[in-house]
C-alpha cells in the first residue's frame, strides 16, 4: 500500500488554523479535519510564532499519592486508571514520575 504523501500546509490553511487554535481548538481537534498530521501542525502554529498550550496534567498530586498507595497495596495499573478516570498508560506514567517502583506486567505481587 503506498504512504499518503503530506502536501505542504499553504499559507491560507496555516491561517485558519492559528485563528481556530486560538479560539480554543486543540491540535488533535485541528488533525481530525486536515489531511496534516498534529505533529505538524503544531509545527506550523509554532513556526508562526503561535504559543502552543501544553497539555495540563490529569492528575494532581494528592491523586497521584493516593493512587501510589492503592498501587503498593496491591492494585493493578487498569484498576486505578478506572478509579480515577484516566488511561493505564497515564496511571502509569503518573507513578513512575512520582518515584514509585513499577510491577512487572502480568499482576499483583
Amino acid at each position: 500500500m503506498p504512504v499518503a504523501r503530506q502536501e505542504r500546509l499553504s499559507e491560507d490553511e496555516i491561517e485558519l488554523l492559528i485563528e481556530r487554535y486560538q479560539a480554543g481548538e486543540s491540535t488533535r481537534d485541528l488533525a481530525a479535519d486536515s489531511p496534516a498530521h498534529r505533529h505538524t501542525i503544531a509545527r506550523a502554529l509554532g513556526d508562526a510564532g503561535v504559543e502552543l498550550r501544553h497539555k495540563r496534567r490529569r492528575l494532581t498530586d494528592e491523586v497521584v499519592r493516593r493512587a501510589a498507595t492503592d498501587y503498593r497495596a496491591g492494585a493493578t495499573l487498569a484498576t486505578l486508571a478506572s478509579t480515577y478516570g484516566v488511561g493505564r498508560e497515564t496511571i502509569r506514567r503518573e507513578l513512575h514520575n512520582a518515584g514509585v517502583t513499577m510491577r512487572p506486567r502480568g499482576g499483583r505481587t
